[in-house]
């Protein structure tokens, strides 16, 4: 005891010794020459610096002294004697017992208020700005916690003052310092601090935007401090802006704020009132980019939870006794199931978190929109089969979502619907999806009736969620009435005949899960056949088009596998019956774009006849009212094209059904079509009919005696587009009247042939040479028509006469294929009368400027002659 009275007197020696020593320089703090007060500042520091007070009340009697003195130079005009003044009074504090002292805090407050805490910036140096708040966090944090509650509560308008304004300074460093600032000084006066806190928010959100990451993540901690210490209207004022930085690029910000998150759920006076808002915060970091902010929000939330279990213990008896047993066939994520007390806590907050988040899905930013349909995704991962009672607003969130035009929120969205599919009750959902998808396209099944038919974007959607709930959904539970509700509302022509590519990808999809997921289509066979049928249909435009019909042919050949056939032709002889009965019920009102005439198209191009059933005799009823006088002319058209393509794969397996009906097909189809009336539309449909025709005869479904009753309409209908003003009309018949010519070959009557040279002869002088061609070619079917035996050639001598000179004249074209053409027709004309042809052929021979093509014809009429003598 005595000892430390020595030392104490000893340095109260010292000390006096001090004083005397450097009292000049004290008194030259106030002179108005800078240079001495610099001077006096160095000289203070230097002798205070050396001398070394054994005891800690002689360092606090010395900074009692030379506190006041040195405040006053802290207001000095000089940079240079603030520095040395603040970092001299920063190294006095050191040394000090307790720096709460009365004697300290007086002086020391309102100088840095006045240098601080002024709402225009009163120390222009932005250096020392930053020393003074760095000595004010050194002197908070060497205050004793005894001693600061009550001492430093007094003072905390002063240091709320000063916090204000210190926080929003230029320098990002002052800055940080001052968060650092406000962080130690809530925890020293934690029952005075509440009150203030308020006033801090407004400054610390303006700082949580600055660009530097180092002062968002330092402010982002000093708002968890503050709102830990503060009032609930705080953590209010808080969390909109905390929310935004869950989008912050910085992967420091984002953990940061998962770490004061998770502090409020687990440490916040009134976490319950708040698990609702905080809760999502958390929840966003499942999602982040970096699997550590990942997995700490997971241990976070699963502290969470476990800590609201302990809490609610009683409540959870229950369920902690019969808990349900996870699935073993479905997985989210890279982390293992919640615990209970995390799942409850968030089915509990649900309904309070799921209309924040939806309204979010709406968002005009997309990564807005992203952010809340993963937040969406996490929450239906914990809540499980307790989303049951949200489905509604669930699906129709995840309609809009899965319309979205960012590729990551479909996805997303997608997710979500498969787990709803997993957790949820199919037969809910479809409850709840099928009359959606109804209404979005317009159609109505008697049980749900649409008022107005919305976009077909929506109806997509509504598709979209239904497709993924049926790749979620566990087999098991699918029941067959489930399957046929959802076929039944595909089939609807408002779905099915949708002309929207996107629409049908999702159909195909849907088609596609029943097939390869749900054991086969067992009882909507020819639901589904008819529905791929009504795909591969479609018509669009562009290479979409293409593509689904060919994903629909792939589906097709998928349906027929399954259901144990080895191609899809089977499907096509079971079915195609019944569905050609079913379209022919409405073909009446058919026109060439109705969605059922291009079904009917792929119908009859892809059926099969067998024994007892041809699909294209059958239809023939449907084509008698599709080629029609009165009908418009592109379905004429369409109607023609198809009959041209049927009639060309020659299928008649049936015992010549067709062959039957060829006389019905000709009579009543085709020649109507042939009569000539005025403009380009009636000249195509009239080379569209010749068309049809050609192919017809051609099949070899055509015979003589079938069609002998219309020989003279026939005749005259062809030899009348003979004439016809249009080329392929012309050209087509030509070649058909070479066609009718074979077939009736032997049995036409005389008189006719005598009519008909004149026409042929006319042809020859056609303007287009490729008809003069097909002319020549039917001029030799022609000649073989003639009965030889039967013809009297000097009865009708005139007639030969006509047609050796009219041939003659072409012997002589400027074209040399007419001319070789010309040659091999007359040499087929010789069988008429060969004598009669050399004696026409010897009066033009010395008109003709090449006598090349007469020497060939004499040549071989010579030998002809010989031959026969």
């Amino acid at each position: 005891m005595e000892t430390i009275e020595l030392e104490e007197a000893r340095d109260d020696n010292d000390l006096d010794e001090l004083f005397k020593k450097i009292q000049r320089d004290v008194n030259c703090l106030s002179d108005d020459n800078r240079s001495a007060r610099k001077r006096s500042l160095e000289k203070i520091r230097k002798e205070t610096l050396q001398t070394s007070c054994r005891s800690a009340s002689a360092a606090q009697k010395l900074t009692d002294r030379l506190l006041k003195p040195l405040l006053k130079v802290v207001s000095d005009p000089v940079e240079k004697c603030r520095e040395l003044a603040l970092n001299l009074i920063r190294d006095l504090c050191d040394g000090c017992v307790d720096v709460v002292a009365p004697s300290f805090l007086p002086y020391l407050l309102p100088v840095a208020v006045a240098r601080l805490g002024m709402p225009d910036i009163v120390e222009p140096s932005e250096e020392l700005r930053l020393v003074f708040v760095c000595f004010l966090l050194q002197f908070i944090e060497q205050c004793s916690i005894q001693s600061s509650s009550s001492s430093l509560a007094a003072y905390l308008d002063d240091f709320i003052k000063i916090l204000q304004r210190v926080i929003v300074d230029p320098y990002p460093e002052v800055k940080k310092e001052s968060c650092r600032l406000c962080m130690t000084l809530a925890p020293k006066i934690p029952e005075t601090f509440h009150m203030q806190a308020e006033t801090l928010v407004v400054p610390l959100i303006s700082t949580l935007t600055h660009q530097r990451y180092k002062v968002r993540v330092t402010c982002v901690k000093a708002i968890g401090v503050v709102g830990q210490f503060g009032n609930a209207q705080c953590l209010d004022s808080f969390l909109p802006h905390l929310a935004q930085r869950t989008f912050d690029h910085s992967p420091p910000v984002r953990s940061c704020l998962t770490d004061i998150i998770g502090h409020w759920l687990l440490d916040f006076q009134d976490r319950y009132s708040f698990h609702h808002k905080l809760l999502p915060l958390l929840l966003s970091g499942f999602t982040d980019e970096l699997v550590e902010i990942r997995q700490k929000s997971y241990d976070l939330m699963e502290q969470v939870g476990q800590k609201y279990a302990q809490e609610n213990e009683e409540d959870l008896k229950d369920q902690t006794d019969f808990s349900k047993p996870v699935s073993s066939d479905y997985s989210w994520g890279e982390f293992p199931r919640p615990c209970l007390g995390t799942r409850v806590l968030l089915y509990r907050c649900l309904s309070k978190i799921l209309p924040a988040a939806i309204r979010d899905m709406g968002d005009w930013n997309a990564s807005t929109r992203l952010k809340a349909i993963s937040l969406l995704e996490v929450l239906l991962v914990h809540a499980e089969d307790n989303a049951t009672q949200h489905a509604e607003i669930l699906l129709q969130s995840l309609y809009k979502a899965c319309q979205d035009e960012e590729a990551p929120i479909v996805d997303k969205a997608t997710k979500c619907a498969r787990l709803l599919g997993h957790y949820v009750d199919p037969e809910v959902l479809c409850r709840l999806v099928l009359p959606a998808v109804l209404t979005s396209s317009g159609a109505g099944d008697g049980k749900v009736k649409a008022n107005v038919a919305v976009s077909s974007r929506v109806c997509t959607g509504c598709l979209a969620v239904l497709g993924a709930i049926l790749r979620g959904t566990d087999t098991s539970k699918l029941q067959d009435s489930i399957i046929q509700g959802i076929v039944e509302t595909l089939m609807e022509p408002e779905v099915r005949f949708s002309q929207h590519s996107s629409l049908l990808k999702q159909i195909l999809f849907i088609v596609q899960c029943l097939i390869e997921v749900h054991r086969g289509p067992q009882g909507v066979e020819y639901d589904l056949f008819v529905l791929l049928l009504s795909l591969i249909s479609y018509a669009g435009n562009g290479d979409e088009s293409g593509d689904i019909r060919d994903q629909a042919e792939n589906v097709l050949g998928g349906l027929a596998t399954s259901l144990g056939y080895s191609r899809s032709d089977r499907l096509f002889l079971l079915h195609s019956r019944k569905l050609l009965d079913n379209l022919k019920e409405r073909h009446l009102i058919w026109i060439a774009s109705s969605p059922e005439r291009r079904l009917f198209d792929v119908l009859l191009t892809r059926a099969r006849d067998d024994e007892s059933h041809s699909p294209l005799v059958e239809s023939l009823d449907v084509f008698e009212h599709g080629l029609g006088v009165e009908r418009d002319p592109e379905t004429k058209l369409s109607f023609f094209s198809l009959l041209s393509r049927l009639l060309a794969s020659n299928r008649d397996p049936n015992g010549g059904a067709l062959r039957q009906q060829s006389l019905r097909v000709i009579r009543d189809m085709i020649l109507p079509n042939c009569i000539w009336s005025s403009g380009r539309t009636a000249a195509a449909i009239r080379t569209a009919a010749m068309t049809c025709m050609r192919t017809l005869i051609q099949s070899g479904n055509v015979e003589a005696n079938v069609i002998r009753p219309i020989e003279n309409v026939l005749f005259a209908q062809v030899l009348s587009c003979l004439d016809d003003t249009n080329l392929s009309t012309r050209s087509v018949s030509c070649k058909v009247l070479q066609q009718i010519l074979t077939l009736f070959k032997g049995e036409i009557d005389v008189d006719r042939l005598n009519q008909l040279y004149v026409d042929l002869l006319k042809r020859m002088d056609d303007s287009s040479n490729d008809v003069r061609l097909s002319t020549t070619e039917t001029l030799i079917a022609y000649f073989e028509c003639f009965p030889l035996d039967r013809y009297d050639r000097t009865l009708y001598r005139a007639h030969v006469e006509a047609i050796y000179k009219g041939l003659l004249v072409h012997l002589d074209d400027p074209a040399s294929d007419i001319q070789e053409a010309v040659l091999r027709a007359l040499k087929a004309s010789a069988r008429l009368w060969p004598e009669k042809l050399k004696e026409q052929l010897d009066l033009v021979r010395h008109k003709h400027r090449m006598d090349d093509y007469c020497d060939d014809l004499g040549a071989w009429l010579d030998r002809l002659l010989i031959d026969g003598v």
